[in-house]
């Protein structure tokens, strides 16, 4: 069990940045630069 951890985080971390760079809400950019 606990080796399946590290391996579950790191798909998870993998799928957030995906999303996070990919696919970026630019609206939502130029609100935090305003």
């Amino acid at each position: 069990g606990f080796a399946l951890l590290p391996f579950l985080w790191a798909v998870n971390s993998v799928w957030f940045f995906k999303y996070a760079f990919i696919v970026p809400p630019f609206e939502e950019q130029k609100q935090i630069r305003k």
